[in-house]
Parts: C-alpha cells; sequence; structure tokens
C-alpha cells in the first residue's frame, strides 16, 4: 500500500499543472574537436617516383560548420521533459595543397540530417532558468571529395564523389540558459557537445574533367563511376579495376566530433494551466 501510494505522488509530481508543449528554433555554429588526419585527403603519395612531393597535414572533423535546429519539447513539470530536435549542418570545406611542376590540391566537406532526442532537466522558476539535457544522435551524412590536378593554364585531371548510405549515431549533450520575454516567448543561448562518427557506403562520381576537357557524362555510364565500401577488402596491385564493375574500397569512419554555440528562441505552445498570455 504505501509502494502504490509513494508511486502515485511520483506520477503526480512529474505530471504536475506545470506541463508544457512547446517549440524553438535556433541556429549556430560548431567547432570541430578529436579531429583526425585523414590520410587519403592529404597530397602524401609520389607522383613522380624521381622527385617525392612534399604533402600537407590536415586534422579535420567533418562535424565542423554551421547548424540549423528547430525543437519540439514536452516538459513533464517545471523540472523535467523531453525534447526532440531535427537539425541541418552545413559543414565546413578543408582542403590540403601541394605544389611542384604541377599542383594537387584536394578538398573535404560533408553536410548531415541529423535527429536527437534528448532528457532535459530545468532548474529556476524565475525569468531566468538554466537546463541540461543529454539526448542521442542518428544522422543521414553525405560527404564530398574532388581532387584537382592542374598547372597555371590547364587542369590536367580532376574529379569529385559525393559519398553516402548508411546511418551515423551519435550523442549529445547541452547546456544552456533561457530568459522569459514574455509567457509564451522566451529567448536561450546554450553550449552543446556532439560526439559522432559517419561511415558511407557508397559513393558516386559528380565531376571527371581530363586535359582541359568535361568528360563526366561519358564516365558517369561506366560501372566503375560507383564505389561500394565494405568492411574488408583484398585486392592484387597488379590487377586493374574492371570498368564494368563498381570499384570495392575498405569502409572509413569519418569524424563527426564537434562542440559549439547556439542561439535561438522558444515558443510556448500549450500549457496545461491558463495563464495570462502575453507575446514577444
Amino acid at each position: 500500500m504505501k509502494s502504490l501510494l509513494l508511486l502515485v505522488l511520483l506520477l503526480t509530481s512529474l505530471f504536475s499543472w506545470s506541463q508544457s508543449f512547446y517549440g524553438s528554433l535556433s541556429g549556430g555554429y560548431q567547432f570541430g574537436v578529436g579531429k583526425q588526419n585523414l590520410e587519403h585527403h592529404s597530397v602524401s603519395e609520389f607522383i613522380d617516383p624521381y622527385s617525392p612531393w612534399p604533402w600537407q597535414q590536415v586534422d579535420l572533423s567533418l562535424g565542423q560548420g554551421t547548424t540549423t535546429n528547430v525543437t519540439l519539447g514536452y516538459d513533464l513539470n517545471q523540472s523535467y521533459g523531453f525534447t526532440l530536435t531535427g537539425s541541418y549542418l552545413f559543414g565546413s570545406e578543408f582542403s590540403s595543397k601541394t605544389s611542384n611542376t604541377l599542383t594537387v590540391e584536394r578538398t573535404l566537406s560533408a553536410s548531415m540530417v541529423r535527429i536527437n532526442p534528448s532528457f532535459r532537466m530545468h532548474v529556476g522558476q524565475n525569468r531566468f532558468r538554466t537546463y541540461a539535457d543529454i539526448g542521442f544522435i542518428l544522422g543521414i551524412g553525405k560527404i564530398n571529395f574532388n581532387l584537382k590536378n592542374s598547372t597555371v593554364d590547364a587542369t590536367i585531371l580532376e574529379y569529385s564523389y559525393v559519398y553516402d548510405g548508411g546511418l551515423s549515431y551519435g550523442a549529445s549533450a547541452r547546456f544552456g540558459v533561457e530568459y522569459e520575454v514574455s509567457k509564451k516567448c522566451l529567448i536561450f543561448g546554450e553550449f552543446n557537445f556532439i560526439s559522432q562518427a559517419y561511415a558511407p557506403t557508397k559513393g558516386y562520381l559528380t565531376k571527371y574533367i581530363f586535359n582541359n576537357e568535361d568528360l563526366t557524362e561519358s564516365f558517369q555510364q561506366n560501372a566503375s563511376a560507383n564505389v561500394v565500401f565494405v568492411e574488408s577488402i583484398q585486392s592484387e596491385p597488379s590487377v586493374s579495376p574492371s570498368p564494368n564493375e563498381p570499384q570495392v574500397r575498405a569502409k572509413h569512419s569519418y569524424p563527426f566530433h564537434s562542440y559549439g554555440l547556439n542561439v535561438g528562441v522558444k515558443f510556448i505552445l500549450w500549457d496545461k494551466k491558463k495563464k495570462e498570455e502575453r507575446t514577444c
């Protein structure tokens, strides 16, 4: 009987008169953290075996860039609630470049759609209120890779690939403060951290230029213009890949770890107890 009473009191405290449903819009910038040097993104091969080329080390996280966020939230009471955030990452572009008789430049960038459910805890009941939440991230990404081999007045070789497919999983944490402008409108700022990686499963050719001639359409007709990433691979270096089959490459996990700042506006869409309404 005592246990049942305790459960009833707990549920009553969670689902109190202060329940509310809200939406928010925000945006910010993410800085890369947990960066890695991606070998294929550096000019590390010897283009001329008799004249080794220097190469740039480029440490990067593809999670760096601008983000936009849309959030729906439900507060169980003044202290606890749940949120569901949809966001889009406009990733920064990274490049490595070296020159000898030719100039070789490689660029890499990414974009990602994310869904982020989380559990949120609030502290404070005045106009200023702080919060923290932890959550899970599910992402669908796209990685753009470009290589350009050129002289001052000619493009010897340039090609671009898009890598996508598969899902990305990760975790998030946020710490923020919000200010009540009115009973229906609040503004907020937050610091966030995201731990995430992404390993695409396929790719396709989007550009192919040889000696200043655009051969993209003709090359895209070959099966070898497509890429399939697999868990493990064994290949014979002396055997050239068939133009009638997709390229097979070992799967690679790209870092998307980041931290950043967001600012936004929050609107109370519904609350359990009607109060005097004031708009922004």
